[in-house]
């Protein structure tokens, strides 16, 4: 649990907990915004406070509200992240001897990025597990 919100949960006020964990995002997210604009690696991750587990392709909206354009948010949860933890040698991109972890959405992400969201094909280590 962050530092806010755990010394929010020691006060013991739901009220608190809120307003500790809204100041985390909003600076958060300004700490997001100007690392991007001076060039630092953005990678997605999951240990967030703002979309809940399941809904992560919510996140990808979120940075391109903070500035970031469609196609670095994208990156982020591909080729940045997996660079970042040492894995752009079998994930990150679709390449021949890759795992094979692709979606497909209808329409068209770097348009529309909440497109993300509605996918509509899935496969995962080279087996269709969503039609």
């Amino acid at each position: 649990m962050c530092a806010a919100l755990l010394l929010a949960a020691r006060a013991g006020s739901a009220r608190e907990i809120v307003i500790h964990a809204g100041k985390l995002i909003d600076g958060s997210q300004k700490n997001i915004a100007e690392a991007y604009k001076a060039g630092v690696k953005i990678a997605f991750g999951t240990d967030q406070l703002v979309v809940p587990h399941g809904r992560n392709a919510e996140e990808l909206a979120l940075l391109v509200k903070m500035g970031i354009s469609p196609i670095d948010a994208i990156l982020s949860a591909t080729q940045n992240a997996a660079s970042l933890l040492g894995r752009s040698g079998d994930v990150g991109s679709v390449q021949a001897g890759r795992f094979a972890d692709i979606i497909a959405v209808a329409g068209d992400p770097p348009a529309d990025i909440t497109e993300l969201q509605r996918v509509t094909f899935v496969m995962k280590g080279g087996e269709v597990v969503k039609k």
